[in-house]
């Protein structure tokens, strides 16, 4: 990655570009791009390719049994942020068209701050299992998940397990000063390739040089 930016800057006779200035450039475009694919990601999820290494999937277990009731659980110790999240309800016992044992997947929704006393005032918008209206918090690598109220409890079923996608926050890419590499990129080549196009032009607009503006319209 460290020749690949130095063919780049060649081009625009660019000032000295040296191993301490790629360690900090190069994180600095590893996190732009990264942040840039997680939100085509939301837009189009057929960046499968790309994603590898930022996008992973997880199960988290939450009762192995019918004789707990948990309902919060440990995130992956890599987690970054949640984008999708399917819980697996386990039935305890035969009611309605479900038969004790039966595993039911409903997708649930973030409960945010912002909307958590209007879910709470607005009886349609109350957790609810029978209503499918099923809702998750994250804080501090762990997950807990809202099916009923403290007025209408649901005692008939129990988490299995909750399935999600989440991202990660990929290892810092730092080469040696001997050229070494200490830490390698972990992510798809296509995104290296653009994590090295954006560490050219971050360094370029450091540099205050004057091709700078040039070099970012070639790489539009």
């Amino acid at each position: 990655m460290y020749e690949g930016v130095l063919r780049e800057l060649n081009r625009f006779g660019s000032p000295r570009y040296d191993i301490d200035d790629h360690n900090y450039f190069v994180n600095k475009a590893k996190d732009y791009v990264v942040e840039e694919i997680i939100k085509n990601y939301e837009l189009n999820q057929r960046l499968t390719e790309m994603l590898k290494g930022i996008v992973k999937p997880a199960s988290i277990l939450f009762n192995a049994n019918d004789r707990t009731d948990k309902r919060i659980g440990d995130l992956p110790i890599d987690f970054d942020s949640l984008k999708s999240c399917k819980v697996i309800f386990r039935a305890k016992e035969d009611f309605s068209c479900f038969k004790k044992g039966q595993k039911i997947h409903i997708p649930a929704r973030r409960l945010t701050e912002d909307s958590e006393m209007f879910v709470h005032i607005n009886s349609y918008y109350w957790p609810s299992f029978i209503k499918e209206n099923v809702y998750y918090q994250t804080r501090d690598l762990k997950i807990e998940i809202f099916y009923d109220t403290t007025t209408e409890q649901e005692n008939r079923v129990v988490i299995d397990s909750v399935f999600i996608e989440h991202t990660v926050h990929p290892a810092d890419i730092i080469l040696g000063q001997d050229k070494s590499n200490i830490q390698n990129s972990t992510l798809h080549k296509k995104v290296n390739t653009k994590i090295i196009e954006r560490t050219a032009l971050l360094f370029l607009e450091n540099s205050t040089n004057q091709r700078t503006q040039s070099y970012s319209q070639t790489n539009q």
